[in-house]
């Protein structure tokens, strides 16, 4: 009953209902965004976007459907080298619609290979020879022992990386992987709004009561500082829940059915070939959603915090915003790598962050940065839950 009163007093306010407004408009135009997000030239050489056109990409690029083998990439680089030899960088857009378009994907592979960790250079390809085709793999493996001790500074780093480059079977799978990338950029800004937009709401679920100068009321009521606290967190925790994963599984399901899900079990080492997450692209996606809920609850139980605290809901959205809106912007700044890779808004950063060759060390463990700040940051939304709670159950009237 406390739960259902606590819930039905969010949903009542007109600036949380103003919220969930901003948040489905937010999905549309976002949607909409990702929609013309993909460049598809068609056979009289004019661009389109789209989402009749990103089909048309990704259903061209699906010719070469199957495992990325020697003779695919001979093909592409051969390809390549004719098109470089007769037209420079200048091919026009009927040749590059009926002859280059479909390789892209597989063109940027081979230049991620060769190009190594952090380098890329578009005309790698064509100083190759094409009977290097056979040895893609083999030089990406090269590339991998070179780059190793460059990027792991410990004995344990080194071995922990040996580990998980050699569990990446080749040849890798190929198929068009538009939809997904353009679905995890996207939901990685709607993400963080939402994430700023779940700290107002939350901030005033224990505020409130000193706002309306009812506090002396409610803590002199039988519950009012055990269940009632307890039911005050519980809705904040499940409003945050079903405001995020509603505005999400919404987002997804139409870019899935408009988009398609081609590419969902591709490795992610088909876009970044020295990547050390082991992951496909649907794989990927959940990663970052599970992360970004990390996020949310992070968010909710932080602004129930400082609203119990201060009284304030103001306090807490600035809070917030400076958490994971402007801390990127100050990591540019300041060289504190190390701290910057554990700050909150890392949970937003998966897209990033799964690029980067970044390990934590403690003692002889190795770990790389995504499960460890999402385990990090989920045990310490737990801690601010409790901590929450005896403060509120605690509080002074006056």
């Amino acid at each position: 009953m406390i739960l259902r009163y606590e819930l039905i007093k969010i949903l009542c306010k007109k600036a949380n209902r103003f919220l969930i407004v901003i948040s489905i408009f937010l999905i549309l135009v976002m949607s909409y965004f990702a929609f013309n997000d993909n460049i598809y030239v068609n056979s009289k050489g004019v661009e389109e976007k789209g989402v009749l056109s990103t089909r048309n990409l990704i259903k061209e690029k699906n010719e070469y459907k199957g495992y990325m083998t020697s003779d695919i990439f001979e093909r592409v680089i051969l390809n390549r080298k004719y098109n470089f030899k007769k037209y420079k960088d200048k091919v026009p857009n009927k040749v590059f619609a009926e002859d280059m378009q479909k390789n892209m994907d597989i063109e940027f592979f081979i230049n991620s290979v060769l190009g190594g960790y952090r380098e890329y250079d578009y005309n790698s390809i064509i100083a190759m020879r094409s009977d290097d085709s056979k040895n893609i793999y083999k030089i990406k493996e090269r590339k991998i022992k070179k780059q190793i001790p460059e990027y792991a500074n410990t004995p344990q780093k080194i071995e922990f990386l040996k580990k998980i480059y050699m569990k990446q079977k080749t040849p890798f799978y190929y198929e068009a992987y538009n939809s997904w990338d353009t679905m995890i950029r996207f939901a990685t800004n709607i993400i963080l709004v939402l994430i700023l937009l779940v700290t107002l709401p939350c901030s005033m679920i224990f505020s409130d009561e000193f706002g309306n100068g009812a506090e002396s009321i409610y803590f002199s009521t039988k519950y009012g500082r055990s269940k009632g606290v307890i039911g005050k967190i519980m809705a904040g925790l499940i409003f945050s829940s079903g405001f995020y994963w509603i505005s999400m599984i919404l987002f997804s399901a139409i870019l899935m059915v408009a988009l398609g899900i081609s590419g969902a079990d591709v490795m992610y080492q088909v876009d970044n070939p020295y990547s050390m997450y082991n992951i496909t692209f649907s794989q990927e996606y959940m990663i970052l959603l599970l992360s970004g809920y990390i996020g949310i609850i992070l968010s909710a139980s932080m602004s129930m915090l400082i609203g119990a605290y201060s009284k304030s809901s103001a306090l807490a959205v600035v809070f917030g915003f400076i958490t994971f809106a402007t801390t990127p912007f100050i990591a540019r700044v300041i060289p504190f790598k190390l701290f910057f890779m554990l700050t909150p808004d890392q949970l937003v950063n998966v897209l990033n962050t799964i690029n980067a060759m970044s390990l934590i060390q403690i003692g002889n463990v190795v770990f790389r940065q995504i499960p460890f700040i999402m385990f990090i940051y989920c045990t310490f939304s737990i801690f601010i839950i409790i901590f929450t709670y005896k403060i509120y159950k605690r509080k002074s009237i006056v």
